[in-house]
């Protein structure tokens, strides 16, 4: 948890105490452009407060999707698509 805040803070711009962490999901996906038999594991926190990010390190940019707006993109990382089918009908996102 120490780590995860860590890197909040270097990658968003974002100070978070590991208590107001909450564990949402894990997701196993096939990791973004690599071969296909690497995959990803990722645990999913949220955090119940108003949060404003800003990019920062290795983030250029940041944007919000919902389902329908990242099927679009040109690149999908599927663990994205994986995170978002869950917080739709858990009615996290439109």
């Amino acid at each position: 948890m120490q780590a995860l805040c860590r890197e909040i803070k270097e990658e968003l711009n974002l100070v978070l105490k590991e208590d107001e962490l909450i564990y949402y999901t894990h997701i196993t996906a096939p990791a973004y452009d690599e071969n296909t038999d690497v995959t990803m594991e990722q645990a999913c926190f949220m955090a119940n407060k108003c949060l404003y990010p800003k990019a920062s390190a290795e983030i250029g940019k940041i944007r919000y999707f919902g389902m329908d707006e990242y099927l679009k993109e040109k690149f999908q990382a599927p663990g994205a698509i994986m995170i978002l089918q869950k917080l739709q009908p858990d009615n996290l996102i439109n």
